[in-house]
């Protein structure tokens, strides 16, 4: 994805600029060419927490299935880990 790119400076003197755009689309705010914030449009932020508590709920689901079968934290680490 391309952010549209406002430097710090621009943001300063017209921050009604970059917020209008925000509402929309991502802007990133940038100091000296670096990304210093990224701001969202309201329904992307709330998509964003909408996905990330589906995804701890399955990796929850996909904790109790693991124990329930009998892996270990140990047995994990070793399939994780296992030098091929």
């Amino acid at each position: 994805m391309t952010l549209k790119q406002i430097s710090s400076t621009e943001f300063n003197q017209r921050p009604e600029t970059g917020l209008q755009q925000a509402q929309t689309e991502p802007v990133e705010i940038t100091n000296h060419g670096e990304s210093v914030v990224v701001m969202l449009p309201p329904h992307q932020y709330q998509a964003m927490g909408s996905k990330h508590s589906r995804l701890l709920k399955q990796l929850e689901k996909n904790h109790q299935q693991a124990k329930a079968n009998g892996l270990t934290e140990a047995t994990l680490n070793q399939l994780l880990y296992e030098q091929k």
